[in-house]
């Protein structure tokens, strides 16, 4: 028997109507202190060149990345602070780089420098890594050294990146051990040829076993650090979500969704925008729709990257990755059941 299988489409008139729920973010307090970290390269006693090719260099991040943390008067060539990104650094310099103060001081440390990182995969190619909630996952201007790149890089020192995962996802992160490598594996991803598996919770019920959600997303224009479904004469970039519901609770749903592409928080907005937002998202979320169904409250922002299948470089054949549901989530779902 042939499954159905249903698919959303966000037009003006569904987009209008969920346009007037809202869904209030709690903001958070900022009290504490964050402690500054550095980080310092020397130069190679035959380097001479410019500062900011210097740090996207060493750090793994864009020029434009390393010429913001430049001009943020965070770098400092033998003890002094450089005030061109185009600084000269010659043979045996001492660069410094002060990270900045966290947007967040009540956040505990960045997980990505304060505990274990484990390497779930690695050939002679390519490593996949466990990312953990809360991790910046490769370097920016705000944290140009305390991100998981960063620290995996310590044991590989030609790593490059080759995806990203949000801040708060937890799961599969994969990096290359060399440029070719990089590339290989990027096409495939420019291609949508890599197959991505996640687990969320969500809010509410959907009514339907398995559907698709597809809808272009953009940045949002009144809110520029959040993502927005496209609609009218807005442009946005194709993106595809497919999911299977897992298993039911009251209130809420455990789902397994595949990404077709991979847009920046793509899953969040897509769900979000059909009235379903993921459970404790504290950009798209409605907590006081989750406080209303009794739902406990999740850890974090329940979202998993738990399953990646890539063609590796070293074989040119597939290879599948799988990341167990992290402890935090486990414990969460069983306090779900119970409430069942």
């Amino acid at each position: 028997m042939r499954r159905a299988i249903y698919q959303f489409r966000i037009d003006k008139f569904f987009f209008h109507f969920l346009f007037k729920i809202r869904f209030p973010i709690f903001a958070k307090i900022n009290t504490g202190f964050s402690r500054k970290m550095k980080t310092t390269f020397f130069a190679d006693e035959n380097y001479a060149g410019r500062l900011d090719l210097f740090l996207a260099e060493k750090m793994g991040i864009s020029r434009s990345a390393a010429q913001k943390i430049i001009r943020a008067g965070r770098v400092k060539i033998s003890g002094k602070i450089a005030k061109k990104t185009g600084a000269e650094v010659s043979a045996g310099s001492k660069i410094a780089i002060e990270n900045s103060p966290e947007k967040n001081p009540a956040e505990k440390l960045n997980p990505a420098t304060n505990s274990d990182l484990k390497i779930i995969f690695e050939d002679s190619a390519f490593l996949g890594v466990e990312k953990p909630s809360g991790a910046v996952a490769v370097p920016d201007e705000n944290y140009p050294t305390e991100n998981v790149f960063s620290r995996v890089r310590k044991n590989f020192p030609n790593l490059k990146t080759v995806h990203r995962l949000d801040r708060e996802t937890s799961g599969i992160l994969l990096f290359a051990k060399n440029a070719a490598a990089a590339s290989f594996l990027q096409k495939q991803f420019a291609a949508r040829t890599v197959k991505k598996i996640y687990l969320a919770a969500v809010l509410g019920n959907l009514s339907v076993k398995f559907g698709t959600i597809d809808s272009p997303v953009a940045r949002s224009e009144i809110d520029r650090q959040k993502m927005s479904i496209a609609v009218g004469a807005k442009k946005g970039r194709a993106a595809k979500t497919h999911f299977e519901i897992l298993e039911n609770f009251a209130g809420a749903q455990l789902l397994r969704v595949k990404l077709e592409t991979g847009r920046t928080h793509q899953i969040r907005v897509h769900f979000a925008a059909i009235a379903h937002p993921l459970l404790r998202d504290e950009k798209y979320g409605n907590f006081p729709a989750e406080k209303k169904l009794k739902i406990p409250t999740a850890p974090r922002l329940f979202l998993h990257a738990a399953e990646l299948e890539i063609i590796s470089p070293a074989t040119e054949k597939p290879v599948r990755i799988e990341s167990e549901l992290p402890r935090d989530l486990q414990t969460f779902l069983q306090k779900l059941q119970k409430l069942t």
